[in-house]
């Protein structure tokens, strides 16, 4: 006997189903519209996966896939005018999360990828951070670098110190080499990395509780 084939679920691709998935995101997920969209698309592709075990026409699927991708702007419209996605909003509230945490460039590169324009990227950090440069942002930038020196336990928080005459040179500058690395990759400037590697525990622990940054 042979086998029955396997009943799919198919919902219609309209714009009621794309707008309850928003709905149903939104409740879930803090995001942007660019992001908002991503998650549009990938719903109507999976929609077309399954249409196609469905036994559908391939013609058929991308011709609703095409009429359905058309109701993504004015959806996302739709939750902006709500209030529902506030791309500047977000971009705030995840600025003054990673705020003395990542680094300036790091949280931008993160923020850019999730779809604000420069502008609006420009002022959620301006807002929250301050200029480029002024106290207030090299502080956050200060502590930043330091907790990442915390977590991987370089600089001031080594597990071990050792007396730099126990080695040579070549070790000494792999080390520094490898340390000022790990700033790098976290979008920390040379200067800030040198700054944090000279501190001693003592000096680090202080900045960390906002004393002591007269100095900087």
């Amino acid at each position: 006997m042979s086998k029955q084939p396997k009943r799919v679920f198919l919902p219609s691709l309209d714009r009621f189903y794309l707008k309850e998935a928003v709905l149903h995101y939104l409740a879930r997920f803090s995001t942007t519209k660019q992001k908002t969209a991503q998650m549009l698309s990938r719903k109507i592709m999976r929609w077309g996966f399954k249409a196609e075990k469905a036994g559908m026409p391939e013609s058929a699927i991308l011709e609703i896939q095409e009429s359905a991708k058309a109701h993504i702007p004015e959806i996302i419209e739709e939750m902006v005018s709500a209030g529902a996605i506030d791309d500047l909003e977000f971009g705030r509230s995840k600025v003054r999360y990673s705020a003395g945490k990542k680094s300036r460039r790091l949280i931008a590169a993160q923020l850019a990828a999730k779809g604000l324009s420069s502008d609006l990227l420009e002022d959620a950090m301006i807002e929250e951070l301050g200029e480029a440069g002024e106290e207030k942002s090299r502080i956050l930038e200060l502590q930043a670098a330091i907790r990442l020196a915390k977590k991987r336990k370089i600089g001031p928080f080594q597990m071990q110190k050792t007396e730099e005459a126990d080695f040579d040179d070549m070790i000494l500058m792999q080390k520094f080499s490898k340390e000022m690395g790990v700033f790098a990759r976290a979008g920390f400037s040379a200067e800030m990395a040198g700054k944090v590697l000279k501190m001693d525990l003592e000096r680090a622990l202080a900045v960390l509780e906002n004393q002591g940054l007269e100095q900087f």
